[in-house]
């Protein structure tokens, strides 16, 4: 995609992070300036109102002034937030790009955020933009007083209902990279939503009919846009000095949802929810979490964790552009800490929970001082309970000190986090509305569902009602059980194409028993978990420092040429004959132990490196190796490679993980150990331990801080059309 397409994708977010080129240290704290534009009512559109912009603008205020920027150069035109100096207007919110435009100097940072509904309309017969615009039609950020269309068939002007077009917007943000400024800008988009998920899901699209637009006027334009598309080439003016950097939410046949927040409805139920934008939320909790990245790293980061959540195939395919996509993310290499203000009031505590991943289990070091390094920690605590946005912490022996009381930790401040947790369990859903009754998979499957906890057959597999809470659903039609992905389950099984190969599936034979089905679904149920619960430990370990010092690059071979592809920038699509090659180097200093492994989208994991299994893993500083594999149509839909990265300590083992590699289900599975052992497998990684824990799987490992990453690269892979 273009770097200029500006507003390609609808917009519904956009942050733009304008970084002076002109010297290589940051800017210092007084030349950051912001504008923060939230539109959450919509009072001349009839419920189209949204719940979350007011709390993105609010959450990213306060993320911004984590990062040092003074509240007096945060302006917000934003409903719903306190100190806003206007409402969100079209005049206000242009009025206030063109003084941004026009003050931009070089050395500023200039941060630009908005959030609102997006949509769609006809470009205007003879507009000098027609050639920007392939489907004849303008992406628009509707402002608070958006009035229906008064436009027609011959005439799509969007100013006539006060719709912001991405034109107008990217002439202001062209003006400050024109400037010398590096720009990042993110967009948060939706369009051709046609189904929401659950009821606390909401899209921030308007589609064009609501706006009053007709199909004929749509028509219209497409078929200019047709006869414009191939034959005119408009040439752009240069940018200027300046680099950029953009993050697309979704494509423009894409849908971005915003949704309470946790997602977890038992916890909402008790604690109550927060209402974010998905993509806008997932980048915040990116920034706020680890050590110092690049812009493509993050990008990278964005990507796992949309996987991990289950939400990537029908919900959006985040696109990442630009010339400075290797630049450090906000001009800052070093590597931050998470860390809070301790609370000693009963019962001790910080103000961090869920939304800021941190989940029960964690475990943190208490500091006399936010400078103090970890070796003076003068104890540990643990996460024993977690809410949306605080922990309860109790004391925990840990890296070799014992359990302190707390009264002894008082002298403590601040609360670092180091060693993350997430939740391993797999929720599932069942659907039997389309088996027929009495469906021969009802009774197994309530037997599972209300089996003890404790059973072996069923451990960290959490039933839950809905499957917008799920990750899996099972849902049965004919002699089939499918094990559906959560981002799918509002799709029909028929719909899809070979869907044999992009999902699991039980098949009832003639001689079927009600613990011949139980069997086989646990069986699935393992192997689906434990590849599941490797996305989500990828998810929690991508921004770990150590995966900065593993380099990798990723190419297609066709017609003997080797073609690089990035797949932090655009998810592509491979097809069977595809041959794949994988570079990675170790450009850091010390030796590095590399796993790589190859998740399908039937949660067969197959080994990549070591190969053959068993062979050394580990690369030495500046050692690179290559590996290839080519693409074939036994399964189809998103695969990912996920690299587990070890920092080796001297004198130690290799660490290895290819005990992992499991058979793509329905097939028959050897296991190589039991379920409890893949759980504490799978906990290892979230626990970053060094390579000797690994190898021996200590029962009471000491931690190496860091010294564990995890990186996953996505791709589909499709028949040939």
């Amino acid at each position: 995609m273009n770097v200029h397409r500006f507003m390609r994708c609808c917009v519904l977010g956009i942050v733009v992070w304008a970084i002076s080129m002109a010297a290589s240290a940051s800017p210092t704290p007084s030349r950051y300036r912001a504008l923060l534009v939230g539109v959450s009512e919509y009072p001349l559109l009839q419920k189209r109102d949204l719940y979350g912009p007011k709390n993105d603008v609010a959450k990213m205020r306060e993320l911004l002034a984590s990062y040092g920027v003074p509240k007096g150069n945060i302006t917000v035109l934003a409903d719903g937030v306190e100190g806003s100096v206007s409402m969100p207007t079209r005049k206000d919110i242009l009025a206030s790009l063109k003084q941004l435009a026009d003050s931009t100097l070089p050395g500023d940072y200039v941060i630009l955020f908005m959030a609102g509904h997006g949509s769609q309309l006809p470009v205007p017969e003879r507009s000098p933009f027609a050639i920007d615009e392939p489907d004849g039609l303008f992406e628009v950020f509707l402002p608070r007083d958006i009035a229906r269309w008064e436009g027609d068939e011959q005439d799509g002007d969007a100013k006539q209902n006060q719709a912001i077009v991405d034109h107008e917007i990217r002439a202001h943000v062209d003006r400050i990279a024109t400037a010398g400024a590096f720009v990042w800008a993110i967009f948060d988009s939706c369009h051709s939503a046609t189904m929401v998920r659950g009821g606390d899901v909401r899209l921030r699209q308007v589609s064009p009919s609501d706006l009053g637009v007709p199909q004929s006027a749509i028509t219209k334009a497409a078929s200019r846009a047709a006869s414009v598309s191939g034959s005119v080439q408009r040439q752009r003016s240069s940018s200027g000095s300046g680099r950029s950097v953009y993050f697309y939410a979704a494509q423009t046949d894409e849908q971005a949802p915003e949704m309470p927040f946790p997602r977890d409805v038992r916890e909402r139920a008790k604690q109550g929810g927060v209402d974010y934008g998905l993509f806008s939320h997932t980048l915040q909790q990116a920034l706020e979490g680890g050590a110092g990245m690049t812009y493509r790293q993050l990008a990278q980061q964005i990507l796992t964790r949309y996987r991990a959540m289950g939400r990537g195939d029908a919900q959006a395919t985040p696109l990442f552009s630009g010339s400075g996509l290797d630049e450090d993310v906000l001009g800052k290499p070093a590597v931050s800490y998470r860390q809070w203000q301790l609370d000693f009031e009963p019962p001790m505590s910080i103000p961090a929970g869920e939304l800021a991943e941190v989940y029960e289990g964690a475990v943190f070091a208490i500091l006399p001082s936010a400078t103090a390094e970890s070796t003076e920690a003068l104890g540990y605590v643990q996460a024993i309970h977690t809410s949306a946005t605080s922990a309860e912490l109790a004391p925990v022996a840990f890296g070799q000190k014992p359990a302190f009381s707390e009264s002894q930790l008082q002298v403590g401040k601040i609360a670092r986090l180091v060693q993350s947790s997430v939740p391993f369990s797999l929720a599932v859903a069942t659907d039997l509305t389309q088996c027929k009754i009495p469906c021969p998979f009802a009774e197994p499957l309530h037997k599972l569902a209300t089996a003890p906890q404790q059973a072996d057959a069923i451990r960290d597999v959490r039933w839950v009602d809905h499957a917008d809470e799920a990750q899996v659903v099972l849902r049965a039609q004919g002699t089939r059980l499918w094990f559906l992905p959560q981002s799918v389950a509002s799709l029909k099984v028929e719909d899809s194409v070979m869907p044999e190969k992009r999902y699991v599936y039980l098949d009832l034979g003639p001689k079927a028993t009600a613990e011949g089905i139980r069997t086989k679904l646990v069986q699935n149920l393992r192997s689906v978990r434990k590849a599941t619960n490797i996305a989500r430990a990828a998810a929690s370990l991508s921004n770990q420092s150590v995966n900065n010092s593993l380099e990798v690059k990723i190419s297609r071979t066709k017609d003997r040429q080797e073609l690089p592809i990035n797949p932090n920038e655009a998810i592509p699509t491979f097809y069977p004959g595809d041959v794949i090659k994988v570079r990675m180097k170790n450009t850091g200093l010390k030796n590095l132990d590399v796993t790589a492994l190859y998740v399908d989208s039937k949660f067969g994991i197959t080994i990549m490196f070591p190969n053959p299994v068993g062979s050394s893993n580990r690369l030495q500083p500046g050692a690179s190796f290559p590996f290839e594999f080519q693409i074939t149509d036994s399964t189809l839909g998103m695969e990912q490679i996920v690299l587990v990265v070890v920092e080796a300590k001297e004198h130690s083992d290799r660490a290895d993980f290819s005990f992992l590699q499991q058979d793509a289900v329905p097939s028959e599975i050897v296991r190589r150990g039991t379920a409890e052992q893949d759980r504490l497998i799978l906990d290892q990684f979230i626990r970053g331990m060094g390579a000797p824990e690994y190898a021996v799987r200590s029962a009471s490992p000491s931690p190496s801080l860091s010294a564990t990453g995890m990186q996953a690269f996505w791709w589909k892979v499709e028949s040939r059309p």
